[in-house]
């Protein structure tokens, strides 16, 4: 009985900083969202319209794996998921969606 609650412990332990070590954000999307969601990932563009640095784009930059990612488009969330990878940077596929 002893050994079977160290073990319970030390899963909990366990658990515990998996917890704390997870990170949450909020992703407002609006026109990319159904992108987004039917291809698996998150996408912001670099820079603003005015050419200026996107502070959202340094963020997504923060994302780890295991954290935890609540998606809002339509006034609601529409969706939560969990990090599996860091981010990445990819070439765009252009459409009337995005914008590098």
């Amino acid at each position: 009985m002893v050994q079977i609650i160290h073990e319970i412990m030390a899963l909990l332990e366990g658990i515990h900083w998996i917890i704390f070590a997870m990170c949450y954000w909020w992703v407002n999307q609006n026109q990319t969202y159904k992108h987004e969601l039917g291809g698996g990932y998150l996408w912001s563009p670099k820079r603003n319209a005015n050419g200026v640095r996107n502070p959202f784009y340094e963020s997504m930059r923060e994302v780890a794996p295991g954290d935890l990612i609540f998606s809002y488009a339509d006034t609601r969330i529409v969706a939560i998921g969990i990090a599996e990878s860091y981010c990445y940077e990819v070439r765009s596929q252009r459409s009337s969606a995005t914008r590098d």
